[in-house]
């Protein structure tokens, strides 16, 4: 039964997540442009779409914040029934979501593009990690559920 609670939460935490590495693999994409002095035409020091980038990581930051505390512990224990290590997933999908933040501030801190740029590739590759144990779990839930809800 426990899993009828969480399955829906964790298609929603799903859904973000694919909204969240989408964007994310959007501004890895851009070229950098930088800024030309408008007096001498010369490269200004200054990239264009960092405001960007850091209005599309902070965003991602008060998201990926919002599905840890949509996964609560009290919950994954009631689904430690489950098969294939239901519990152990959500719970290591909800610590990578509190440990990304580390990256995320680091992303937001880099000096110039560059840095920053692949500090998002690797806050992707962690989100594509997440995703996976988010929809696997889910997966699990909604075949238990098909099994509980089933006609007999």
């Amino acid at each position: 039964m426990a899993a009828i609670g969480i399955e829906h939460k964790l298609r929603g935490i799903e859904t973000i997540l694919k909204e969240q590495r989408e964007k994310v693999k959007q501004e890895t994409e851009h070229d950098i442009v930088y800024d030309r002095n408008p007096i001498t035409q010369g490269i200004l020091d200054t990239d264009k779409r960092w405001s960007e980038r850091a209005k599309t990581v902070d965003l991602l930051r008060a998201a990926l914040r919002r599905c840890a505390n949509t996964i609560e512990p009290a919950e994954v224990e009631k689904i430690a029934a489950l098969p294939n290590q239901c519990a152990a997933n959500t719970m290591r999908a909800r610590v990578l979501l509190i440990e990304v933040d580390g990256p995320i501030v680091n992303a937001l801190a880099a000096r110039g593009p560059t840095p920053q740029i692949n500090q998002l590739i690797e806050i992707n590759k962690t989100l594509t990690k997440i995703n996976n144990l988010v929809s696997s779990t889910a997966g699990v839930c909604k075949h238990e559920i098909e099994k509980l809800t089933k006609a007999r």
